[in-house]
């Protein structure tokens, strides 16, 4: 059978709008995207519109103010998969994110400190390389992972709950809603050796069995993490925390606001270029008992 093709779609804009318009991609379905020197590269599943994703780029430029409104170029086109793949390696480095946890392409070679926490991720078209700020908020804001049981929701390419898994966790949880990353998040585990450790389920929170968890990990986008903040807050354990990710340092007033009404408070916050993660943990357990201080 042969494997579907991609579209590859390039926006060339001044340095400062690039974080934000990375993130209209990703809430726009975008599977992966990068920045470069002079552009943002985005990446859609062949099965989407070319013509449908740029007139909904366009209205997004049309709709900033017009003091706010860049000089913009756009490209795209279609990429068989083995030529997206190839492309990909040449841009694909080694990254420490952490004084521990280094991220790498398995065909890059690594000399490790003893204490490193090597990665490998082979990057296909789900998200989450190392490369992004998204992930590496998540990853610095991973920390006591020993014999905790671990949700990453909207794992990708599995790269934080592998980090998980290698940090100690005792049972971790991939939850993906995109069927076609999920071949990509069980060949990382593979890669890593922690296949055996690691459930991986294909659905939303529904596909979930019930139960509790101490680390919640959700790197998508803000307007999915306002949706799921109720049920992610229900899932968790009443001394345990949830990371969110995956928005812009502008948006930390909505989200902020979004965990107070969830019955969650904010305990720690992160930054990283324009982009923000915040470490969020029960006011209350919503489930009837209050937390001990």
């Amino acid at each position: 059978m042969k494997t579907a093709d991609w579209i590859e779609m390039t926006v060339t804009v001044p340095s400062e709008y690039r974080e934000a318009v990375m993130n209209h991609l990703f809430e726009q379905g975008s599977t992966g995207c990068e920045e470069r020197e002079t552009a943002v590269i985005a990446y859609f599943q062949g099965t989407r519109s070319e013509k449908a994703i740029l007139e909904n780029f366009e209205r997004y430029v049309q709709g900033l103010p017009a003091e706010k409104t860049p000089a913009v170029s756009v490209g795209i086109r279609r990429i068989p998969h083995e030529d997206w793949g190839r492309d990909w390696q040449q841009y694909f480095r080694p990254i420490r994110v952490t004084d521990r946890i280094v991220v790498k392409p398995p065909w890059a070679e690594w000399t490790a400190a003893s204490d490193d926490v090597i990665i490998d991720i082979m990057p296909r078209m789900a998200f989450g390389t190392g490369t992004h700020e998204s992930t590496q908020l998540c990853l610095k804001l991973m920390h006591s992972m020993e014999k905790s049981r671990v949700l990453d929701v909207g794992s990708g390419s599995g790269i934080l709950a592998i980090a998980a898994a290698r940090l100690g966790a005792a049972q971790v949880t991939a939850l993906e809603i995109d069927v076609n990353a999920l071949p990509n998040t069980h060949e990382n585990c593979l890669l890593n050796g922690v296949a055996s450790r690691i459930q991986i389920i294909g659905g939303g929170l529904d596909a979930l069995v019930p139960g509790l968890y101490d680390r919640i990990f959700a790197n998508i986008n803000r307007n999915v993490l306002l949706g799921m903040l109720p049920g992610l807050a229900f899932r968790l354990n009443q001394r345990g925390r949830i990371i969110l990710s995956g928005f812009l340092g502008t948006d930390e007033p909505v989200m902020t606001k979004a965990v107070g009404d969830a019955g969650l408070a904010v305990c720690r916050v992160e930054r990283l270029n324009e982009w923000s993660a915040l470490s969020v943990g029960l006011i209350r357990d919503i489930r009837g008992k209050r937390n001990e201080p």
